[in-house]
Parts: structure tokens; C-alpha cells; sequence
């Protein structure tokens, strides 16, 4: 009975020994967003005129796509990539004439409670995907004089 529990006491040593642990496994994993910055933050443009601005986008493992879209102007940009650790591009925004220059809308509390705020500048979003889908989201804004 003795040398059964030797050889399962060695068994599971030798089987604790050989596992790696989480710390080791996740050390390997990518777990990095990828960056992106613009040129500004912020701007503002006319009715009817052209607003530039570039977006530049960086990732250590590689890009796999960047996306820019305001969807009250029908504004879509999308760009596949092939790993590229930086990226930029210059992007041209007609501002429609029917832009709106101030708007009401309704936000709301963590306690679930809403109020009314008054905005003038549009949210125009980029989602940047690197190689292994970690995805980052971020935001510049147009204000239509």
C-alpha cells in the first residue's frame, strides 16, 4: 500500500512540475491596445468647406485595420492593413450645409437620472484593430460654424 502512494504522491509532483502557471502563459500574450492619436483634438469649419486632419495610429504587434465614421454625415473611412506597426493617413471632412451648429441632447446619470445638454461639436469615431483583434476606440470632434 506504501509503494502505491509513492508512486501517486511522484505522479502528481511530477505533473504539478510540468504545468506551466497563468503568470507564464499569459507573459506571452499581446496585451497592448493600439495608439492613436491626431493632429487635434479638436477644430472647426465652415458649412460647405473642407476640415483636415490627420490620424495617426500605432500598434507593437502590428495593425490590421482603422476605421473612422460619423454617421449624421454619412461619413465612412475604412483602411484593412497588413501589419504595419504605424500608420497615418490625412483625412478630408466635407462639412455638410445642413450641418447643425447646436443641438439638445438627453444624458443620463449612473443613478439613472437624465438632463438635458446643449452641444456644438459633432463626435467623429476611430476603432483601430491590431493583428490580434485588441481594439481601441477614440474620439476627435468638429464643431460646423
Amino acid at each position: 500500500m506504501r509503494g502505491i502512494y509513492k508512486f501517486l504522491m511522484g505522479v502528481m509532483a511530477l505533473f504539478l512540475w510540468s504545468c506551466e502557471s497563468a503568470e507564464e502563459i499569459s507573459f506571452g500574450l499581446d496585451h497592448t491596445v493600439p495608439v492613436i492619436t491626431f493632429s487635434q483634438d479638436r477644430g472647426e469649419a465652415a458649412r460647405n468647406q473642407t476640415y483636415e486632419i490627420e490620424i495617426f495610429v500605432s500598434d507593437e504587434s502590428g495593425l490590421a485595420s482603422v476605421d473612422v465614421s460619423y454617421t449624421e454625415w454619412s461619413f465612412q473611412f475604412s483602411k484593412k492593413l497588413s501589419g504595419e506597426k504605424a500608420y497615418s493617413e490625412k483625412l478630408q471632412i466635407e462639412v455638410p450645409s445642413d450641418a447643425l451648429l447646436q443641438w439638445e441632447e438627453v444624458k443620463y446619470r449612473n443613478d439613472g437620472s437624465s438632463y438635458t445638454e446643449t452641444e456644438m461639436y459633432h463626435k467623429f469615431t476611430v476603432v483601430a484593430y491590431d493583428v490580434n483583434q485588441n481594439k481601441r476606440t477614440s474620439y476627435f470632434y468638429l464643431k460646423a460654424l
